[in-house]
């Protein structure tokens, strides 16, 4: 089956800097979970969120490092970012599965 990307993306704000995040199609998180299967039930929630983080997120601006200098939008800075960045990033990417399930259902 052909993976889709439908190229919608959203801009959020968070401590002051901009955040550009795509869907997570349900095929994608179906592949996220199995990479981080730890045995028959268990599941590396770190490992998770960090995976799906670097599928969703696309784009930054205003995103600098402890010296002050801005940095380019990069992948491997992800695991790099503020707690409080994580978590507003994970807490919209729950926002827009909810509203998918909400979708579905009507």
């Amino acid at each position: 089956m052909a993976k889709i990307y439908t190229g919608k993306t959203r801009t959020i704000e968070i401590a002051s800097s901009k955040f550009i995040i795509r869907n997570v199609p349900p095929l994608k998180v179906t592949e996220i979970v199995q990479e981080c299967r730890i045995g028959k039930d268990d599941l590396n929630i770190f490992k998770f969120r960090v995976l799906t983080l670097e599928y969703a997120l696309v784009g930054w601006e205003g995103v600098s490092d402890e010296d002050g200098n801005d940095l380019p939008f990069d992948k491997k800075y992800i695991q790099g970012l503020e707690q409080e960045v994580l978590d507003g990033l994970e807490k919209e990417l729950n926002a827009i599965y909810k509203k998918t399930e909400e979708e579905v259902k009507n």
